[in-house]
């Protein structure tokens, strides 16, 4: 507590581990570094290039990242809750089963994201790139998906009970099992998005329920 390394390059660090909670880390080259299980709630990762990095099973809490660089990182059962994330790129990144409840992902680069079974219940997703994303099985409770893209993602099995689709891009997405109950009567839905869809129950659902 208290480290201040704003700026370092500690590239490939061994870090597993360590307890960084409230640490300023700005701008810090953290590429290929392990912080597996790491202590890092409330620490600030705002601009820090991360890519390649591995965080399974740490502890993020509140952690800033804004327009940090995580692309390809693991992320994996991290718990990571009511954290600042605004415009980061986490392009191919592993977030598998991770714990991201009520965290902003504002305009995130999230192409090719592995979401498997993560919990992502009222996490602001506005503007969010998630095409060829994998959500399969993740609980999207009340997410707000305004103007996100989901081109060609998969959705299937989740769970987007008020999920906020208002002019989100869903083109071929694939939603086989999931449950949209209510989430069309959260903002404006353009039914136009959903004609392409793979699967058509989608399309009944949202009908049923307007």
């Amino acid at each position: 507590p208290g480290v201040n390394w704003s700026g370092c390059d500690k590239r490939g660090a061994q870090l597993s581990g360590t307890d960084l909670r409230g640490a300023v880390l700005k701008r810090i080259n953290l590429e290929g570094a392990d912080l597996g299980s790491a202590r890092l709630s409330g620490a600030d990762f705002s601009f820090a290039r991360l890519a390649g990095s591995d965080f399974s099973g740490a502890r993020m809490n509140e952690v800033r990242m804004l327009s940090a660089d995580l692309q390809g990182a693991v992320l994996n059962r991290v718990q990571m809750e009511h954290a600042r994330l605004d415009r980061c790129d986490l392009r191919q990144a592993q977030l598998r089963e991770a714990s991201l409840q009520g965290t902003d992902f504002y305009q995130c680069q999230m192409q090719q994201a592995q979401l498997q079974q993560a919990d992502l219940q009222q996490a602001s997703m506005k503007q969010v790139m998630l095409d060829e994303a994998d959500l399969s099985g993740a609980n999207m409770e009340g997410v707000n998906l305004l103007s996100a893209s989901l081109e060609r993602s998969n959705l299937s099995n989740s769970r987007l009970y008020k999920a906020s689709l208002e002019k989100a891009n869903l083109y071929y997405a694939d939603f086989s099992g999931a449950n949209l109950q209510r989430a069309a009567k959260v903002g404006v839905v353009e039914i136009g998005l959903f004609q392409r869809a793979l699967y058509s129950l989608l399309l009944e659902r949202l009908l049923r329920s307007s």
